[in-house]
């Protein structure tokens, strides 16, 4: 399935969701949005949601990431700066950290890897280590 993911898709509002929004989305190119395949990913169509938008007079249909999703698809990508400040900035809701860590622990063999590390270290400290000796200790 071909989904809006990265900053594009943490610049939309997620209905009833109380995750934050990217202020930058009015300076994105709405028209040209880049689309990934959901078959590319590890993480398959998990957080993905067809929703419908109305951004400057134009409606618009797509299967869009949620804010995790988006987040993960980052540091999947070796977008670790654009994922930087998720944590705030992106997601903003701390009851969504046990998913995102659990799934961030999925990327260890990524070649990104050493770059994702110190990004959830600073981004969630102590909980980050958790998860990973979590992770560790389900194997």
């Amino acid at each position: 399935m071909r989904y809006v993911t990265g900053l594009h898709a943490v610049a939309l509002r997620e209905p009833g969701d109380p995750t934050a929004c990217d202020w930058h989305g009015p300076a994105y190119d709405w028209a040209n949005v880049p689309l990934r395949e959901s078959d590319d990913s590890r993480f398959g169509d998990w957080g993905i949601e067809q929703r419908t938008y109305t951004i400057a007079g134009m409606t618009y249909e797509w299967n869009v990431a949620s804010h995790v999703r988006a987040c993960l698809d980052m540091l999947e990508q070796g977008l670790v700066g654009d994922a930087q400040g998720m944590r705030e900035n992106y997601i903003g809701n701390e009851a969504l950290t046990p998913v995102l860590l659990e799934h961030a622990a999925m990327l260890e063999d990524s070649r990104h890897w050493s770059r994702i590390m110190r990004l959830m270290g600073r981004e969630y400290g102590t909980a980050w280590l958790q998860a990973l000796a979590a992770k560790d200790n389900k194997q």
